[in-house]
């Protein structure tokens, strides 16, 4: 058993490693550099949204749109978050070395064709918003492109970690792919000064909003979930007459 668990313990810190040098790359990385995910979401844009986009030295820009698909586009953030949930929800000491290791690359390579799809349903939702100028009081065009990301990438990640889970049955818990989430988007950048830009505490905002809500939903439906399950298992254990009415024992005699 100790061995499982110093190998379990090594999956975690090899997981950590992996999202701490991503996380490191892609702060100083240029658009060439994240082309392995720059290029298939343009082509999903593209193929999905029927606009061309072309490559250039800052991103893929449509000119028809005016649009670029620049560096920040590029969804890593979201990588690394999905990929440490999925991490963080499977990888157990009970389960064997090969087994662990196993789910390490499978979470990679489902994280990365996650993040792929996530960010072109994001880009196909923010095109209308930028084009159209759309914009909502304080909700400018740039914060309410904002605020779609934030809602699909956790939207999308809320979703994978539910369906991961149901093919795997095993039981999901909400606070496993939201945990990595807010270290992500709200710890890591406190921890390197972002704190001391003005528009940063709007971006929190917006981010701890959403996890507030994701938390609520999850555990409301984990509530009402739970007692459909004992009410089913109620009604399973009683016999039941024809009409639907539960059988109740004759009254024994006096």
């Amino acid at each position: 058993m100790r061995s499982r668990t110093a190998a379990a313990l090594a999956v975690f810190l090899v997981a950590l490693g992996a999202a701490y040098a991503l996380k490191r790359y892609y702060s100083t990385a240029s658009a060439a550099d994240l082309r392995f995910v720059l290029a298939p979401t343009a082509w999903m844009v593209e193929v999905a949204g029927g606009h061309r986009f072309d490559w250039t030295p800052a991103g893929y820009l449509s000119t028809e749109l005016r649009f670029l698909i620049a560096p920040a586009c590029a969804g890593v953030n979201f990588l690394i978050v999905a990929f440490a949930a999925l991490v963080l929800g499977f990888v157990r000491p009970a389960r064997a070395a090969w087994s662990n290791l196993g789910i390490l690359f499978a979470s990679a390579a489902v994280s990365y064709a996650t993040t792929l799809l996530a960010n072109a349903l994001r880009i196909l939702i923010a095109i209308p918003v930028w084009t159209h100028r759309v914009s909502f009081g304080w909700l400018g065009v740039a914060r309410l492109h904002e605020v779609v990301g934030v809602v699909v990438f956790l939207g999308v990640l809320l979703l994978l970690h539910l369906a991961a889970h149901r093919l795997a049955c095993t039981p999901a818990h909400a606070w496993v792919p939201l945990l990595p989430y807010a270290g992500v988007m709200l710890l890591v950048p406190l921890l390197r000064g972002a704190h001391q830009r003005p528009g940063f505490w709007v971006h929190a905002g917006i981010v701890a909003g959403a996890l507030l809500v994701a938390a609520v939903a999850s555990v409301a439906l984990r509530h009402e979930t739970t007692t459909s399950r004992a009410a089913d298992r109620a009604a399973a254990r009683s016999p039941a007459v024809p009409n639907g009415r539960v059988a109740r024992m004759p009254p024994a005699p006096p």
